[in-house]
């Protein structure tokens, strides 16, 4: 017998990326394997009202956006980008998960303190002259 772990599996409306179905994620001992989308639509009655060619979906990990799914108010797809948004303040307030931004403002940090230290060197260069 072993462990699986199975990610949430988030289908979607691909021309609005309104959510439709989310699986949700699965532990257990046992044979499971990922459903295919034509399984998914025999399985869960709520897809089935839907035409297959018009509904995407996304595979998540296990554990993936976690903290997000726990904390926001509700969530969507973006169609373009094909990535998932969170509404954390409000409930059609749609932005990147809370993950990415803090990543970005890491980035953004470093960033800033990599010109400061650049601008310290050209500052002690002209006191120098």
């Amino acid at each position: 017998m072993s462990f699986t772990q199975l990610g949430r599996r988030i289908y979607y409306s691909g021309s609005n990326g309104t959510l439709v179905l989310d699986t949700g994620e699965y532990t257990g001992y046992d044979q499971t394997k990922r459903t295919t989308k034509e399984e998914d639509f025999l399985l869960h009655p709520e897809l089935s009202k839907y035409v297959i060619n018009e509904i995407e979906h996304i595979d998540l990990s296990f554990g993936e956006f976690r903290e997000e799914f726990t904390t926001c108010l509700s969530f969507r797809v973006n169609p373009q980008t094909k990535k998932i948004e969170f509404a954390y303040q409000k409930p059609d307030l749609f932005e990147k998960p809370m993950i990415e931004q803090l990543k970005e403002l890491k980035d953004e940090r470093e960033q800033d303190q990599q010109r400061i230290l650049d601008l310290e060197l050209m500052l002690a260069k002209v006191k120098k002259l």
